[in-house]
């Protein structure tokens, strides 16, 4: 690394709140979610 860079970790980036999908849930119902909430990948 760069002198000076800060280390980040994991912890840095995580969300305490966790989204998940069940089996039945469609794609659609998943992303219009994912999108409300400004998940942008899985």
């Amino acid at each position: 690394m760069a002198d000076g860079a800060k280390v980040r970790t994991v912890a840095d980036l995580m969300t305490a709140v966790v989204l998940t999908a069940t089996p039945s849930e469609t794609i659609a119902d998943v992303s219009a979610r994912m999108g409300e909430r400004k998940v942008g990948s899985i």
